[in-house]
């Protein structure tokens, strides 16, 4: 929304398209009626293009260690230099990494944060206070 790109290339997997197709317009009404909101009444257009040659990877099987996906979409525009990765796989790694620092404090305990951190040099090296 922030970008206001009136062209969208869309891909997900091959065994999700007739869901995607499916949702691809009530997609594009709700964007429609959020930016008429959002701007006071302008209702942009917008060109969705659903790829129907390029999929994600296949959903993840047992014991096989080969790229998988567990389900959702991907969104580029500008010929793939704006990226929008929605998928569940994606948004799990970006909830992990969010988690990061709290799963480290349960593990391996908080250290206590340092007043006055201005580093201060003994034999030539600057160390921390």
């Amino acid at each position: 929304m922030t970008l206001m790109e009136n062209h969208v290339n869309i891909q997900c997997r091959k065994e999700d398209l007739s869901i995607v197709k499916a949702q691809l317009d009530a997609g594009i009404k709700l964007f429609q009626d959020t930016m008429k909101e959002a701007t006071s009444g302008v209702v942009p257009s917008v060109n969705v293009v659903l790829d129907e040659k390029t999929f994600l990877p296949p959903a993840p099987v047992k014991g096989s260690s080969a790229l998988a996906c567990s389900g959702g979409i991907l969104l580029t525009a500008r010929q793939g230099q704006i990226v929008c990765r929605n998928t569940l796989d994606h948004r799990l790694d970006l909830a992990f990494e969010s988690l990061k620092p709290s799963i480290r404090g349960a593990l391996f305990g908080v250290r206590a944060k340092i007043e006055n951190a201005a580093p201060v040099e003994r034999h030539g090296v600057s160390l921390p206070k």
